[in-house]
């Protein structure tokens, strides 16, 4: 079996449980500091007092274009930053069983062997009859759909089968290409008149995402310049999902890199860099933060953002259903954070568990290795759910 693609520092499970690697040329967060940089993202002091009270913050973000939504979560918890960690890891995991029917990880030299598992739904490949640039209802590369209209003959009984192959054919060379060569390979969608380039996309995007230039500017030099730059203290890794929403599975592909400063703080970035429906673009950023509390009793803050894009936000229903998509949003983030809020008072009350229990957690942990992937899938779910809605919507009023 093929190597799983991801990059882990030396001694990872010490650098994030016990070290203090400081990244130089990023500030080290400080209480007062992280609540400074909610307050200039536009969090008023009613949201803080709420936030200080324990109680969760979600709000939307100023957005830079029509077809984006942009949500901000932020969550007290008054517990040590390793039993929140423990409690974000369950909530993750929980969020993958809930919404991923199949998942799995490319390997170093990505090969189609890394799709064996991933079965298109039979009807999603019989939409690709017809299938030409500027009208397609996949959203996939020129290169692409060109190959699918040369190698498939839509009248031959295997022609689902031909289809699905080049398909996976395809996209797994498009993953080598964003390996080797980062941002500039990312694909530009030729499904609908105007395209859509995941690479500007992602230039536009990124210096609008918080926290990260502030007090994670390594991570942040690294995600704009990918592959180069990468800091110390990161492991990355490249997944697939097939993600139940609405109509039709959603196969999503996303490269996630966590960052590990210090014993106290943990960064996650996760950008989409394929979505076959519904979803253009989608960069999200997971941080939590541990301090001493005000009593001397330590506490953690988790921080959630998420800026996606989709091209059915572009529409003359898209300013009126806006409302009701960042409220269904905003309401799967609040199930996230309460589902975080729980495992962690878990996680406190059988600190004292036998060695045997933390053992099996940790082997369950480690069986799952796309665990990392997950911290993309919260605001993949959350923006693609709301999409869905709005499209069913939308179908009903025409």
């Amino acid at each position: 079996m093929a190597k799983p693609f991801s990059f882990v520092s030396t001694a990872r499970t010490v650098v994030f449980l016990l070290a203090a690697v400081i990244a130089v040329t990023a500030q080290t967060a400080s209480k007062p500091d992280v609540i400074d940089e909610l307050r200039k993202i536009g969090l008023a002091e009613s949201d803080l007092e709420r936030l200080e009270s324990g109680e969760p913050v979600i709000k939307e973000l100023e957005r830079s274009v029509r077809r984006e939504v942009a949500i901000i979560g932020a969550m007290k918890l008054r517990f040590p930053f390793e039993l929140a960690a423990k409690g974000l890891e369950r909530a993750v995991d929980n969020q993958r069983r809930e919404s991923a029917k199949e998942a799995g990880s490319f390997s170093r030299s990505p090969d189609v062997e890394d799709l064996a598992s991933l079965e298109f739904d039979s009807g999603d490949i019989g939409d690709l009859r017809g299938c030409v640039v500027g009208g397609c209802e996949w959203n996939l590369s020129e290169e692409i759909i060109k190959a699918l209209e040369a190698e498939v003959d839509w009248q031959a009984d295997d022609a689902e089968a031909r289809a699905e192959a080049i398909l996976k054919r395809e996209l797994v060379e498009y993953v080598r290409a964003y390996l080797a060569d980062g941002n500039r390979s990312l694909m530009i969608y030729r499904d609908t008149d105007p395209a859509v380039d995941l690479g500007e996309e992602y230039q536009e995007i990124g210096p609008r995402i918080p926290f990260l230039n502030r007090f994670a500017r390594p991570l942040a030099i690294h995600v704009r310049s990918y592959p180069a730059d990468r800091p110390e203290s990161t492991e990355e890794v490249l997944s697939w999902s097939e993600v139940k929403i609405g109509l039709k599975p959603v196969v999503m592909f996303t490269h996630t890199i966590s960052y590990l400063p210090d014993h106290a703080a943990r960064y996650s970035v996760s950008k989409q860099i394929f979505a076959n429906h519904y979803i253009d673009s989608t960069l999200g950023l997971t941080a939590l933060f541990g301090f001493p509390g005000d009593n001397g009793d330590p506490e953690s803050l988790l921080i959630f953002v998420s800026r996606s894009r989709a091209s059915a936000l572009r529409g003359r229903l898209g300013g009126l259903m806006r409302g009701l998509i960042e409220d269904r949003a905003k309401g799967k983030l609040n199930e996230f954070m309460s589902d975080t809020r729980r495992f962690t008072e878990l996680a406190f009350a059988n600190r004292n568990a036998d060695a045997e229990r933390e053992a099996n957690l940790r082997a369950e942990r480690e069986r799952s290795r796309i665990i990392t992937l997950l911290w993309i899938a919260v605001p993949l779910v959350m923006a693609a759910g709301g999409i869905v809605l709005f499209l069913l919507l939308r179908k009903r009023a025409s």
